[in-house]
């Protein structure tokens, strides 16, 4: 078994490492240059996940970008069928990564194929990664404030040694988990890539609090 995935991307050179990865493993990867020629493939063909540039043209070998009216209605319309990920150079806004069927975004200037990878593993199941090992695994992670929305972490089974996460990057409840309890470090489960060269691309995502009755 293996994902069909759809990359929404006019600047093919930028995601180029990505698709032949993702095609290497298995999975069956179409390209479209813009809105309109995504819709086409829609319509022609079963997807079970996208990857979504937030700048593109509006109709295929056109010079000018959809509007942001034109990109959330995609968006939304792709998320009502399959997860997608925002595949950018640029922030997202938060009214774009609240869109049911979002989940997260991959910068194209960092890691992407490993961040796609991660992401999608999570939440397609016939997604194929091979050649990463057990790269998604599920970890102890201790986590305490430092300061106002900055936070420290250890995965002491994979990294002993402590790291900082943005508060930005935390759920809600787990903000204010961690906030009530600021005697002693805050212990919960969550999702990590274990390939990761460097913390903060350890991905976690998909946080559970560790009850104190099994600690």
């Amino acid at each position: 078994m293996a994902a069909n995935v759809l990359i929404v991307e006019d600047l093919l050179a930028t995601t180029v490492g990505t698709v032949v990865t993702l095609r290497a493993w298995g999975n069956t990867v179409l390209i479209a240059k813009s809105v309109q020629a995504a819709r086409t493939l829609l319509e022609r063909t079963d997807f079970d996940c996208a990857c979504i540039d937030q700048f593109i043209p509006a109709e295929e070998g056109g010079d000018t970008d959809a509007t942001d009216e034109e990109i959330y209605r995609f968006a939304a319309d792709i998320g009502q069928e399959m997860p997608f990920i925002w595949l950018t150079a640029h922030e997202v806004s938060g009214e774009r990564m609240e869109i049911p069927g979002c989940i997260g975004r991959a910068e194209k200037s960092g890691s992407v194929t490993e961040v796609v990878a991660a992401k999608l593993a999570r939440h397609v199941s016939s997604f194929v990664v091979t050649g990463l090992g057990d790269a998604l695994d599920v970890v102890t992670v201790e986590l305490e404030e430092t300061a106002p929305g900055h936070y420290r972490a250890v995965v002491p089974e994979w990294r002993p040694d402590a790291f900082d996460i943005r508060g930005v990057l935390l759920p809600p409840w787990v903000r204010e988990l961690v906030k009530a309890e600021d005697d002693a470090p805050v212990k919960l489960r969550a999702r990590g890539w274990l390939g990761a060269d460097r913390h903060g691309q350890l991905d976690l995502s998909a946080y559970e609090q560790i009850s104190k009755h099994s600690q």
